[in-house]
């Protein structure tokens, strides 16, 4: 299962590997991110955890950059049957980090543009796409 959030929530406990790409405003966050997220990983609920803070450098990193720079992972977790989840805000976030995993899509599985869009709305009916957006 992959995960694109804003802010830090808790993993499921389904037994399945679980890859977060978190996005968060500032660094600040990460003590309430380590006391979360470290017992996961220690006991393999967490199989990767990516982050991005948009206001702590002078260049805005936002989870969408991060799954451009591990697009050919994040493909070949899709491959193999990942669901993939946006939570987060509606009016951009969610909209954004759907267009990358549409290009992450499109590059890495050699589709043309409409043959990504098929792919994400057969994910979609199979259950493997949801948004949980505000």
């Amino acid at each position: 299962m992959v995960a694109s959030t804003f802010g830090a929530g808790d993993p499921p406990d389904n037994g399945e590997g679980f890859w977060q790409a978190l996005q968060d405003n500032a660094l600040n966050t990460i003590s309430t991110l380590k006391r979360n997220w470290r017992p996961c990983k220690k006991n393999g609920l967490l199989t990767r955890l990516d982050t991005a803070f948009s206001r702590d450098q002078a260049e805005k990193i936002y989870v969408q950059d991060r799954m451009l720079e591990h697009g050919a992972e994040l493909w070949a977790w899709l491959q193999e049957g990942a669901h993939f989840y946006i939570c987060g805000d509606a009016s951009r976030m969610a909209k954004e980090v759907e267009s990358m995993l549409k290009r992450i899509i499109q590059q890495h599985g050699g589709m043309w543009s409409a043959e990504a869009e098929a792919y994400v709305k057969e994910m979609a009916k199979s259950k493997r796409y949801a948004r949980d957006v505000y």
